[in-house]
Order: structure tokens, then C-alpha cells, then sequence
């Protein structure tokens, strides 16, 4: 990207003020002012045209234009309708700018329009002041900055002005908490729209468009361009350390940001649809020489997040023809990523001495997808033609309105939301045709199986050998033979470290496994744990244990949380694994000290969490399957004024996908993954390994893990946090407790599975597994709304175990497990078995009305569990149903309750209502129906319970309220 034309994009970012809709009237002098202030002059681009036309709707009205301002004065031949509200992007959620209409109320009131003229100037002058201090005439440190941190550095020095010069009027406004209504008024200020009468997209966000629109129009003719990498799963989940967890995800993520890399230099982060590129880590640090120090102190912590997903979306101009662009950005995508590849093998070769090259297996290994779709208006609407009828109509009606708004129809991302669905669609084909490589050799890699090792088994002879020197590296471990991809793999923690300072942070699932009730920091305290030193202590004192202590941050500790369990204290484990050869009697003394670790703080514990998350139908979100009708996304105020025909139209047409729309998606999945998901599993004792938007991949310490995975989901259901968007979205997930010397590849499949289950019982809903050290597994599925539920039942068993009144003894849940299956599925009967059975196992004050309300939270709380009904093998003979139509019934039986579940909904009733099996009109058939399905949810439900009593867990209910 050549001076010219970032100073031309930072004109295009700036040609409105961030202010305009504060005084709409005379924004573009405002405007002028603001560019002039850094030499640079304002003129009316193309792309500010194409940008409005694609992301927002504004129609003729009847009689006068309706116009909505903070200003809030009518003129000429328009009239003011209201103040600016925000719709949420998606949701078209209404949040409005409460402190700032009441502010801009009272000055005008209680002053004059000169008042709030003077207002408008204060901001404008802020506005100025900042853009000034970003720029040092070097356009492409200025064009960073000034992109990057612009609105960053205004909110906090419009904040700063408010309180010099405007205190005393916000204290007469707002009375108290003055400090805090400074600060919100300076967040609603940054946060305005781009266009009051549609007001679904922020001021920023137009820019951002135009900026980037006008980018590609200066490079020749825009298009669409999408990148995506594969495989994923599979070559996360060839893990046999914690750290080849970690590194698999965050070399992905970081893959994909260098690719990303290759499309900003030459057109610039703007032209980044998504990922969101602005306060990204990996952007703040890849680009930091041009920030200074207005990078935030917390970016480096969130460094070691993969927070980036396997594939972006661009803005891009070609400079002739389209295939020979394609061709060209894929060749220099595929070479730096190849490139950071051959780099680290090749730094991991040199430590073991191997001379070889393995450029073909990195180049054939990894699947790399470009795509691009022209913005070529008459071609896209060729295309259109082509297409199944209900898609036509989808369009034929959005083109229908946009010939009847202010802004004709034809420009070239008109039809955007078309585009992105043709290259999201070719981008899936091309992915799909990846071919999985095969090594040829019979010596195959000890970690993924799949591909020949490097050098001859002569080579790891030798390096077997040297073991002791190599072990410190922490590039493998005795007796493994790696191939070129998890050689990476297992070298990148050391490789980023060395070049981006960035530290994974933790070594072994069992160090997530010990936190559970804060047993590992308890021990490992300096002060309270006496024994940890003196175990610590031991070890330095003998030569050849004194490996097993290492020293981090000026503290002795072991070398692996592992060692604190006492079955690992033998010959094999610290040979294997350590490299340390002692006798049986030089174990004597650090096995002793670790029994007075345990008679001082408990045995620890020795299984963990794997958790899974993703968002719920985000295809469909993405390609704006689940937009609402345009009214929605209009100013409520200025659908009075619409003519009829238009107004018919805004009901009837579904608004469609822009760039903004998908820059606000990202934004919201950006600051959900690196703000939200990393705050909650750092409190919940976790270590996040990825957060790519709306998936989710963490090590949880058992008590913690499905709360952890509850605040999550609750996150990301909102619309809002403050004024930052959030995606407003269901998630499923999967949680899998498991021994820490399981196999983690097994484990990963598991907990993959459990999350699969979760989507395919209706979505919106979480699995949790429990796989034993012995091989015995249970599992439950449940909707997420039960997890606070549950904690009064949980503390109740577990009072139990305390011997503290009230409890329900424990042995019930074994007693429904085991019996419930021998009742009759009858509702009736299954209530008397239940009721029976607390009455035996109920220990406490008023027992027969603590059971009866008891009965009643169990049965309410069992509904909410998904389960399957299994017909085949069933005797339904004398409802007229054979083998043949079972098989058919089933999938749709079980997709209707799931449903009634999902929706908490499931009754007798509904059920014959919603599940209704043609030719089957007997309605004892659908009493059993219901009671085998009652069955079936009242067993998860005690299976459940056995987990979470034996997990300890915290679910953060009303556990004391409910108690008295």
C-alpha cells in the first residue's frame, strides 16, 4: 500500500466526524475542519455513496423529512422527530442514549442553541486535538494510529473535557454520581450511529466501510475475498502434552493472522470484515511500532489466546483481472505461512542435528482456500436468475426496496449479502476437497499416527541418546518419534515464545485438576504450606532429584504438578518421563513429605474438565438467515412518516446482510472471546486454550467447570455489555470429566462428541460426561436454565457426606439409578416412587412438607433434561406399528421433544399435540410415551446429581435461601 493511498483511506475514514449526528446540519464543514487540522483536505469520495447505499434504508416521507438529532431542531424541509436510538445489529434490540438526550435537553431548555452550539464545538475541538497528537506525517504509522486508537483516546479525552468545562451543568442535570455520568455520557458520545433514521450501524462502523470500499476502488475493480486453513480438528486434537493442545490451537490462529497480514498491508486493517481487527492482540502486537504506548497493558495476557478463527473475510480491489488477484494473493498467503512453517521445523531440526528438508509435507499437509466474488452488480444479478426461487425472491424483494429508497439501486456492493453467500459457499467446496496425507514409511509418528517421522529410527537412536540434553527443550519426550507437523507443533511454545514473548502458561492437566477448591495454590503458598518447602527443600538437596525443582519468577517449585501425586513417586514414572535413575530408597523421604502435603490439606484431586463450546446456528446468523424485517431496524419516530407503499414494504422485506452488519457481528464475537470467555475461566480456575469467536475451548478444575461454562453461554446471550455489542446468541457445549493420565487426543473426541450431542438434542443445551479411571462412563444432557437450579439439591446430598441437617442421603441416587427402570411409565407411578424414596433418604424438620415441595422442584427440574426415546425393539404391535415405520418415527418423534424440552414445554397434552404419529389415535400409547420419558429424565437427572456431588461443584444457586 503505497503513502497516496493511505492518506487518501485515512481521508475516506474521516470524511464524517464522529460527532455528526450530535448536529447533523453542517457535519460535512465539521468534517473539513477536522482534516484540515492535519493538511489533509475533504472532498465527497464514491465510496461514502456505495457504503450508505449498501448499509443503511432511508425513504421518502410523507409531507416533511423526519430528521433525528441530538440538536433537536427543525429546519427547512425537515422536521424533528426524536432523538437517536441504537438497534442492535441483529436483534434490532433498542437501547437509547439516556444521559446524552437528557443533557442535550437541559442546555437547550435551560440555555439557548448557542449553548449546545458551543457544546458541539467543545467535542469538535477534542476531536481535533486528538487527531493532531496521532499525526507525525508519516502516513502509514499516522493511518495505523489513527484507525486503531482513535476512538479509544477520544472517549477518554472527552471525558476529560467534560469534567473541566462542563461539571457544573452535568451536576444540576444528573445530582449525583457525577463521576459516573461523565463516563457514560463519554461512552455514548463514541457510540453513535451512522445514520439516526436507520440506525442498526455505528458512526465507526461506516467509516470503516468506506474506508475500506475506497481502498479497493483505488487498486482497480472490488471484490469479496475469503481465506480459511485446514484441517482444524484433527491436527488440534493429535495432542499427547497439555502444551501440543495449546500450540495446535494458537498456531492455527496465529497462521491465519499472518494470512490476514498479507491483505492489510496492502489494502489496510479497515478492509478486515472479520475477523474484527481493532484492539485485537495479535494486530495491537504484529503493528505496535506505530502505537506506542497506546497499546493496553492487558494485551499482552491475552497474547496467548488463539482468539483468531481459521478463515476471514476482506474488502479488496483488483487491479485487472480477478483470477490472476486470486492467484497472486493466494501465492503470497501460501508462501508466508509455509515460510513461518519451514521456520520453526527448521529451528527445532538444528537443536536435534537432523539436516533434512520437509517442505513438501508442510506444503501438502495444510489446506489453503481463497476465494473471490467481483462486486460486479449486472453479474450478480445474472447470477440471481440462476437461482432456487425462494433465494430469487429473497433479493428480488430486497432490490424491489432499494428502488424505492433514497438511494438507487446498482452500485456495486448492493448486493453484498448475495456475494457473501456465493463465496461462503465456494469456499466450503474448495475446503472439502482437502485429502488427508498418509506417511509412506512404516515408521510412523508416535504422536498423530498418520505421517512418517523425521530421519531414520538411527536418528532418534541418536537423539535417544542425548535425551537428558534434549529433555530440557521440552521439544519431546523419551521414546517419541515425531514426524515434520508434530515436531512444530511440539517446538512452537519455545519458537513464539523467542519471538512474540508469548508463554502458555501452564504444563499438565494435572495442575488444572489440582485446583479444584484452591488445593494447588494452598499448597504451593509460600507462608501456609510448610511441607511444599520442605519437600522442595529435599529434592535440592540430592543431586539427581534436584532436577524435578525448577525456579519461576524467583521461586523454587516442581517441575511437574504431577509429582504431588504419590503414585508417581516410582522408579518408572521419573525415568520416563524426568530422566532421573534413583533408588527406591532415595524416594523414601519425598513420598513421606508428600503424605504430611496430604494429612495437611486433603488428597488431591485427580480428574479435570474438558470444555467445548460453540455458538448455535452462526451459518445461519452469518449469511442473515435470522434478520428481521427492515421496520425493525428503522427509527421508531420515522415509520410514522414513511408513505403506505413504503411502509408496507419495510414489514414485509427481511433486512439483508452489509458489511456493517458483519463488522458488528465480529466486533461483538472479538470482545465475547478475548474480554468475556478469558475473564470467566481465569476466575473459574481455568486455563482457555481457544476463543475464535463463538468457539470455545478450555481445562477446567471439576468444580467449577459447568458454572464456568453457564456464565459463558449467559454472556453470550446478551445483547449489550454497556455499549460494546455482544452476539446475542444461544450455545451448546460439551463437558467431559476425565482421570488426568487418560490419553488427551481420546479425551478431545469425548468431549467433542458431548458437545455434538448437545447440538443434536436441539441446540441450546449442555452434555456433561464423566469417564472413570476404571472405563465406566454416564452422561446427562440438559437445557442450561437448571444449572443454578440444581445447586439446592446438590448441597442437600452433599450435607450428607458432613453429617448436617438438612441432607437427602446420597444412597437415593443410587437407589433411583438402579430402580426407576422397574416402574411403570405412568406419571403417577413415577411421582410415588420418587416421594417414597426421599421420605426414606430425607433427614431433616418437616419432612413430609419439605418432601412434598422437594417432589416438586425434582419433577420441574427432570423435564428440563433432554433425552431419546428408542422405538425399535419396543413392543407396539397393538398400536399398529411394525419394525419399518419405527425406524422413520423415531428421528421425527424425538426432534418434537426435544423441542417441548428445549422450550420447557413437555406435558401430556403438548405432547400428543406436538408428537402426534399418524394412524396412532390411542392415547394410553401417549400416556406410556410421556411416563418413558419422564422415566428416562428423572435417571439423567440423579445421574447428573451423582457427578455434581462427586465434582464438588459450584453452580452459584440460592442454596442458603432455599435451605431455610
Amino acid at each position: 500500500m503505497t503513502s497516496k493511498m493511505r492518506v487518501e483511506k485515512t481521508i475516506a475514514f474521516l470524511h464524517d466526524p464522529p460527532d455528526k449526528v450530535l448536529k447533523i446540519i453542517k457535519h460535512e464543514d465539521r468534517a473539513k475542519d477536522l482534516l484540515k487540522n492535519i493538511s489533509l483536505n475533504w472532498n465527497k469520495i464514491e465510496a461514502d455513496i456505495i457504503s450508505s447505499s449498501l448499509q443503511r434504508l432511508v425513504f421518502q416521507a410523507k409531507g416533511k423529512i423526519p430528521s433525528v438529532d441530538f440538536y433537536g431542531k427543525s429546519s427547512g424541509n425537515y422536521i424533528h422527530v426524536g432523538y437517536p436510538v441504537f438497534k442492535h445489529p441483529v436483534t434490532a434490540c433498542k437501547k437509547r442514549y439516556e444521559c446524552l438526550s437528557r443533557f442535550c435537553d437541559h442546555i437547550r431548555g435551560v440555555y439557548s442553541y448557542s449553548k449546545l452550539d458551543e457544546f458541539v464545538e467543545d467535542v469538535l475541538d477534542v476531536e481535533k486535538n486528538v487527531l493532531k497528537s496521532f499525526w507525525e506525517n508519516n502516513p502509514k504509522g499516522d493511518y495505523f494510529r489513527i484507525w486503531n486508537y482513535y476512538v479509544q483516546c477520544l472517549k477518554n479525552e472527552i471525558a476529560n473535557m467534560l469534567r473541566k468545562k462542563w461539571l457544573e451543568v452535568i451536576e444540576v442535570v444528573f445530582r449525583d454520581n457525577t463521576n459516573k455520568i461523565v463516563d457514560i455520557l463519554a461512552e455514548e458520545l463514541m457510540n453513535l450511529p451512522a445514520e439516526t433514521r436507520c440506525p442498526d450501524h455505528s458512526i465507526w462502523d461506516h467509516l470503516d466501510a468506506t474506508s475500506a470500499i475506497h481502498g479497493a476502488l483505488i487498486k482497480g475493480k472490488p471484490a469479496l475475498l475469503m481465506f480459511k486453513i485446514s484441517p482444524v480438528q484433527d491436527f488440534i486434537k493429535n495432542a499427547r502434552k497439555e502444551k501440543d493442545l495449546w500450540a495446535g490451537s494458537h498456531l492455527l490462529s496465529f497462521l491465519t493472522f499472518k494470512a490476514i497480514e498479507v491483505v492489510v498491508d496492502e489494502f489496510g486493517p479497515d478492509a478486515i470484515i472479520f475477523p474484527h481487527l481493532r484492539g485485537q492482540p495479535f494486530f495491537d502486537k504484529e503493528y505496535g511500532k506505530y502505537f506506542g504506548g497506546f497499546i493496553g497493558q492487558g494485551q499482552k495476557e491475552n497474547l496467548k489466546i488463539a482468539n483468531i478463527p481459521n478463515k476471514f473475510l476482506a474488502i479488496i480491489g483488483c487491479a485487472d483481472d480477478y483470477e490472476e488477484a486470486l492467484e497472486t494473493i493466494k501465492l503470497k498467503i501460501e508462501n508466508k505461512i509455509h515460510e513461518i512453517l519451514n521456520n520453526i521445523l527448521n529451528d527445532a531440526l538444528e537443536i536435534l542435528e537432523i539436516k533434512e528438508s520437509f517442505e513438501d509435507t508442510i506444503r501438502n499437509y495444510f489446506k489453503v482456500t481463497v476465494e473471490i466474488v467481483p462486486a460486479n452488480i449486472n453479474k450478480l444479478c445474472n447470477i440471481l436468475e440462476e437461482l432456487p426461487e425462494s433465494v430469487k425472491d429473497k433479493y428480488k424483494k430486497w432490490i424491489n426496496l432499494m428502488e424505492h429508497s433514497a438511494y438507487d439501486f446498482g452500485k456495486p456492493f448492493d448486493l453484498y449479502s448475495l456475494m457473501f453467500e456465493l463465496i461462503d459457499g465456494l469456499v466450503a467446496i474448495s475446503s472439502r476437497k482437502f485429502e488427508k496425507r498418509e506417511g509412506e514409511s512404516k515408521y510412523k509418528c508416535t504422536m498423530c499416527g498418520e505421517l512418517e517421522i523425521v530421519g531414520t529410527e538411527k536418528t532418534w537412536k541418536r537423539i535417544k541418546n542425548k535425551f537428558r540434553e534434549f529433555r530440557e527443550t521440552g521439544i519431546f519426550k523419551e521414546n517419541e518419534e515425531l514426524c515434520p507437523i508434530c515436531l512444530i507443533k511440539r517446538y512452537y511454545p519455545l519458537w513464539i515464545k523467542s519471538k512474540l514473548d508469548i508463554d502458555a502458561g501452564f504444563e499438565s492437566v494435572s495442575e488444572v485438576a489440582l485446583r479444584k477448591n484452591d488445593w494447588l495454590s494452598k499448597v504451593e503458598n509460600f507462608e501456609n504450606s510448610e511441607h511444599y518447602r520442605e519437600l522442595i527443600n529435599a529434592l535440592k538437596g540430592n543431586e539427581k532429584l534436584k532436577k524435578l525443582v525448577k525456579n519461576r519468577d524467583g521461586f523454587d517449585e516442581l517441575i511437574d504438578s504431577e509429582l504431588l501425586y504419590i503414585e508417581n513417586w516410582n522408579l518408572k514414572y521419573l525415568k520416563d518421563n524426568f530422566y532421573v535413575e534413583v533408588s527406591e530408597a532415595e524416594l523414601e523421604e519425598p513420598k513421606k513429605i508428600v503424605e504430611k502435603i496430604y494429612d495437611q490439606h486433603e488428597k488431591p484431586e485427580k480428574y479435570y474438565a474438558i470444555l467445548i463450546m460453540d455458538g448455535d446456528n452462526m451459518g445461519k446468523m452469518l449469511v442473515g438467515d435470522e434478520m428481521k424485517p427492515v421496520k425493525d431496524y428503522l427509527h421508531p419516530a420515522v415509520l410514522e412518516y414513511l408513505l403506505q407503499d413504503a411502509k408496507e414494504k419495510v414489514e414485509k422485506t427481511k433486512r439483508l446482510i452489509t458489511p456493517a452488519t458483519h463488522a458488528a457481528i465480529s466486533r461483538a464475537l472479538a470482545y465475547f472471546s478475548v474480554n468475556k470467555v478469558s475473564e470467566i475461566v481465569k476466575n473459574r480456575r481455568g486455563e482457555l486454550i481457544y476463543a475464535g469467536g463463538d468457539d470455545v475451548l478450555a481445562l477446567l478444575p471439576i468444580d467449577s467447570a459447568l458454572r464456568c461454562a453457564y456464565d459463558i453461554q449467559g454472556e453470550f446471550g446478551k445483547d449489550w455489555d454497556g455499549w460494546e455489542l455482544l452476539p446475542s446468541k444461544t450455545m451448546s457445549a460439551g463437558i467431559l470429566i476425565v482421570h488426568y493420565k487418560h490419553p488427551l487426543y481420546d479425551a478431545l473426541d469425548k468431549a467433542r462428541m458431548l458437545e455434538k450431542k448437545a447440538k443434536n438434542f436441539g441446540r441450546d443445551a449442555v452434555a456433561v460426561g464423566h469417564l472413570t479411571r476404571r472405563g465406566s462412563y454416564s452422561e446427562a444432557v440438559f437445557n442450561w436454565d437448571i444449572v443454578p437450579e440444581l445447586d439446592y439439591l446438590v448441597w442437600l446430598i452433599r450435607n450428607s457426606k458432613e453429617n448436617e441437617k438438612p441432607n437427602v442421603s446420597r444412597r437415593i441416587i443410587y437407589h433411583v439409578v438402579e430402580e426407576i427402570n422397574k416402574v411403570p411409565n405412568d406419571e403417577g407411578a413415577i411421582t410415588s416412587f420418587l416421594k417414597y424414596g426421599l421420605l426414606r433418604h430425607y433427614d431433616g424438620d418437616s419432612k413430609e412438607e419439605i418432601v412434598g415441595n422437594l417432589l416438586e422442584r425434582i419433577m420441574n427440574i427432570a423435564r428440563k433434561l433432554r433425552v431419546e426415546v428408542r422405538l425399535v425393539g419396543v413392543d407396539t404391535r397393538e398400536y399398529g406399528l411394525c419394525d419399518e415405520d419405527k425406524k422413520v418415527l423415531e428421528e421425527k418423534l424425538n426432534a418434537s421433544i426435544q423441542k417441548l424440552v428445549k422450550n420447557c414445554e413437555l406435558s401430556l397434552g403438548k405432547l400428543y399435540d406436538v408428537a402426534r404419529i399418524d394412524g396412532v389415535e390411542d392415547c394410553k400409547f401417549y400416556e406410556k410415551l410421556y411416563g418413558l420419558i419422564l422415566k428416562k429424565q428423572v435417571r439423567s437427572l440423579f445421574i447428573l446429581l451423582k457427578i455434581l456431588v462427586d465434582c464438588d461443584a459450584e453452580l452459584g444457586g440460592g442454596k442458603c435461601e432455599n435451605a431455610d
